[in-house]
């Protein structure tokens, strides 16, 4: 672990920032994501989960787009009859690994289709003899979407021999949402309405950043730019969270990653904070108030505000070009390829009155401008 623990001149430290930034977009690849578990959130429907109903159990098992807690889908498991053992009817996970000593927190989002129907979520090994790494955790679930949690400390180190088992103990339909295992060390990562702000949310009560000889955050947008972190300040009133200033505006939309290295931050029992690469979830509400990229300007955008059908004029050229719609809270609605074509018509019927980001991007994905429209 790397660290500076001598004062460095400001315009120095910057140099370093820069560079030390260019390092974490390779180093990333290795670091820790908030969610560990892939396709948590079932948007690539049963990719990575596995479905089994053993004995003389019955269940159906399916993806459902019908109100789902967040996203576009959520898993459906209807238990039509009850095997001899709890086990029996379960959907699991084996694409994640563990290290030993590390703490992590468990999350899932979860209703049912009445009130007196149960759950079970372990983790564990998932070859013979099955040994729990985790607590067999029972949930109770509701008629409404509720977050469950829980955290544990793994006894092991395993790469291809973990689970996460999802068990359904009771006759009736069962919806799953937002399975997560995250690194216990943060909690929460957010960009706040301003554009302007990232909010940390760690786990435990965390040291005063202003002690630290050296704080690298680095705000990675697009996956194309870093936006460097000026100032980093702690709720005096909440111990556990970060607000880390940024040096320019994040808007509505854009893709955001956090990265921290090299790991100087620590908590109040001592305990320094790895290395992470983690999304935030981006709650900005700002939009540019105009085209900032002059290639932008290459392209017309009419009627302002739309009813149905956005066009989107070429004026110069066909090159291809796709183009996304986001609202303001960043989900994307609409995304499209358009090949060689001098006006793209964008069907708009489907959204909600209000006040949406278009963005275009080139045929190397890279995006060339963004502009806000109404939809009447």
């Amino acid at each position: 672990m790397l660290l500076i623990n001598h004062y460095i001149p400001v315009p120095i430290m910057k140099k370093i920032l820069f560079l030390s930034g260019l390092f974490v977009f390779v180093y990333s690849g290795i670091c820790a994501q908030l969610n560990l578990l892939p396709n948590g959130g079932f948007e690539e429907g049963l990719t990575y989960w596995v479905a089994s109903a053993g004995g003389t159990s019955q269940a159906n098992t399916s993806i459902t787009s019908d109100n789902p807690a967040s996203g576009d889908s959520c898993l459906q498991v209807e238990v039509v009859q009850l095997g001899s053992n709890y086990w029996d009817i379960q959907v699991q996970n084996f694409s994640f690994g563990l290290e030993e000593g590390k703490g992590y927190r468990i999350s899932l989002k979860a209703k049912a289709s009445s009130s007196d129907i149960m759950m079970n979520y372990i983790i564990g090994k998932a070859t013979s003899p099955y040994t729990y790494y985790s607590e067999n955790r029972n949930f109770e679930l509701t008629e409404e979407w509720v977050e469950y949690t829980f955290s544990f400390t793994s006894p092991v180190s395993s790469e291809d021999d973990v689970v996460a088992s999802l068990q359904f103990v009771s006759l009736g339909t069962v919806w799953v949402d937002d399975v997560k295992i995250a690194n216990a060390s943060v909690n929460d990562i957010h960009v706040n309405a301003s554009g302007n702000t990232i909010d940390i949310e760690f786990v435990d009560e965390m040291e005063d950043p202003a002690l630290e000889p050296q704080i690298t955050f680095f705000a990675e947008v697009n996956a194309e730019k870093t936006i460097q972190v000026t100032s980093v300040q702690q709720d005096n009133s909440n111990l556990r969270i970060f607000t880390l200033h940024l040096e320019e505006t994040i808007y509505a939309g854009e893709t955001v990653t956090l990265h921290y290295y090299p790991g100087t931050i620590a908590t109040r029992g001592g305990i320094e904070i790895d290395a992470f690469s983690i999304p935030a979830t981006n709650n900005s509400t700002q939009v540019p108030t105009g085209i900032n990229n002059p290639e932008i300007s290459d392209y017309k955008l009419y009627p302002v505000p739309a009813i149905d059908i956005l066009y989107l004029e070429n004026k110069t050229g066909y090159p291809d070009c796709s183009v996304e719609v986001y609202d303001l809270s960043g989900k994307r609605l609409i995304s499209e390829t358009h090949s060689g074509q001098a006006r793209t018509g964008i069907q708009i019927e489907s959204l909600q009155s209000g006040l949406y980001i278009l963005r275009i991007l080139n045929a190397d994905n890279h995006m060339i401008g963004h502009q806000k429209f109404i939809k009447h």
